[in-house]
């Protein structure tokens, strides 16, 4: 009986097929995560009602921002900070989490028939920003814009903007998860029931829920703030008010 050389003769081994398949089906699922986290969501200010949702949509609702309504949250912040409890809105939690916010001085009261006006203090010049060599130009994989929180149902939604910078996409996507505070050790933490990047819902899927929420959730919290949120007895969410209570 004549044999052959080539290993190849005989056909694939099994280890070959297995592989193979394993390999075919761990790319499909990567893709398919892929198609989703860079599928369409749809961005309101309400939840649709029941008529109004589409079959299959994604849906972000951002919460509330309204300076006006936030007059007090810097007082309440130093309140926090010095051991009191306190009540947050909705509106007040985004103005703290977003950029400083010049909040409108009272109205000047109009001096004396005969009184000479004030000098005018010239404004201060702003101070250079120092900048990290090799900061200019650097561009991360992944950059996390503004968080937004809207608090519903007792439940406390995060929302992020991220944006894919790796192989020049420049996409952006919204990484969104609802879920409640929940006390691990002696401090209270973000416990989310659902994440999605962009309409792939992650908390299905093993090892992408651990990755949103360390990598794409997690805010940097001044040391001063994480500092009295470790001293908190209670972490809750009424209505639309977030209520941290201290002991």
């Amino acid at each position: 009986m004549i044999k052959s050389n080539n290993p190849g003769a005989y056909g694939p081994s099994w280890f070959e097929v297995i592989f193979g398949a394993v390999l075919s089906v761990a790319l499909g699922a990567v893709l398919g995560v892929a198609l989703l986290a860079f599928g369409p969501v749809t961005v309101v200010k309400e939840p649709p009602t029941a008529e109004e949702r589409l079959a299959g949509a994604t849906y972000f609702v951002e919460g509330t921002r309204d300076t006006t309504k936030a007059r007090n949250a810097p007082a309440k912040r130093k309140s926090f900070l010095e051991g009191q409890s306190v009540s947050l809105t909705e509106d007040e939690l985004n103005v703290l989490a977003g950029p400083p916010v010049a909040f409108a001085a009272p109205k000047p009261v109009a001096p004396k028939a005969g009184t000479p006006p004030a000098p005018k203090t010239p404004a201060p010049a702003p101070a250079p920003v120092a900048t990290k060599p090799g900061d200019k130009g650097d561009e991360e994989m992944l950059t996390l814009g503004t968080p937004n929180f809207r608090l519903h149902e007792e439940k406390f939604q995060i929302g992020v903007p991220v944006t894919v910078n790796a192989l020049g996409l420049g996409k952006k996507i919204v990484v969104q998860a609802d879920g409640a505070f929940v006390k691990r050790g002696e401090m209270f933490a973000y416990e989310p029931t659902e994440i999605f990047i962009g309409a792939c819902p992650v908390h299905r899927v093993p090892y992408l829920a651990d990755f949103a929420r360390e990598k794409l959730l997690a805010q940097k919290i001044p040391d001063e703030v994480a500092a009295s949120w470790g001293k908190l007895a209670d972490v809750k969410v009424e209505g639309k008010t977030l209520r941290l209570k201290m002991p």
